[in-house]
């Protein structure tokens, strides 16, 4: 699996967008996802449900989410810091949806106008465009919380998890192990190998590789650097090694990506 963490900074960002996002990933923003029209396919924290027009997905931070394209959706992305909607941190910090996707949320008129609402406050910004999301984003969340069913997040230690998240993020280029990356946070390799296993549904190894590969990818479309330098770059000894990987979660050498993308050497 091909799994990507985001690091955000801005307290919102809001957009229409025609293709959703496809590589599982998580952040600590709030996303909500609402279909114009078209379809697509959601999974939040290994539930899927098909979104089709009128139907609305809501992701609470720190769940792994990803979309497939269906029939090509059109969507709005609302992506909002939990910091912006405080009243409901005790749901933030202690449940999820059952079901992620509220089905016929443009039936429910409290919700529609409070997406629009947001939109149109994005889009015809001005001085008072943020207290205008934020307060139609608390109109939106306490209807939604109202109408969908909510369960315990058992996720566990969720400041644990970040921590091993963040750790990886920062080190993945390095020689880094599930041991070593136990070590630096004072618990055992076989914790944080749980850890992997109930959150991210993937090992600690598929998971490096995925941010090393990531990287990769960059590296291959916008750099001049050869493929021999980019493997050591991002933290493989052997170019057999990183072809191999390249291979397993794209489908194609680095080689085949970059000539696909037409840029760089080769």
């Amino acid at each position: 699996m091909y799994f990507e963490v985001e690091n955000r900074v801005s307290q919102y960002e809001i957009r229409r967008e025609t293709n959703l996002y496809g590589i599982p990933h998580l952040h600590t923003h709030m996303e909500i996802i609402y279909i114009l029209s078209g379809s697509c396919e959601a999974t939040v924290d290994g539930v899927t449900e098909i979104m089709n027009e009128g139907d609305l997905c809501i992701v609470l931070p720190n769940q792994i989410h990803s979309y497939l394209n269906i029939i090509k959706p059109d969507a709005y992305v609302f992506i909002i810091s939990s910091e912006l909607c405080n009243e409901f941190s005790n749901v933030f910090k202690n449940f999820v949806p059952k079901n992620p996707v509220y089905k016929n949320a443009a039936d429910n008129p409290v919700i529609k106008s409070a997406v629009n609402n947001i939109f149109e406050s994005s889009v015809n910004y001005n001085e008072f465009a943020e207290t205008e999301i934020r307060g139609s984003t608390l109109v939106l969340l306490s209807e939604l919380f109202r109408n969908i069913e909510l369960k315990d997040n058992e996720a566990g230690d969720n400041t644990l998890f970040k921590g091993i998240i963040d750790y990886c993020y920062k080190n993945y280029t390095q020689d880094i192990s599930l041991e070593s990356t136990a070590e630096a946070l004072h618990v055992s390799h076989y914790y944080v190998s749980r850890i992997f296993s109930k959150r991210l549904k993937i090992s600690f190894k598929e998971y490096i590789n995925s941010l090393r590969i990531q990287t990769a990818c960059e590296l291959l479309r916008k750099s001049d650097l050869s493929i021999t330098e980019i493997a050591s770059e991002i933290g493989y000894n052997t170019i057999r090694s990183f072809n191999r990987c390249f291979m397993n979660i794209k489908q194609m050498t680095p080689r085949q990506y970059r000539a696909k993308a037409g840029l760089g050497r080769k």
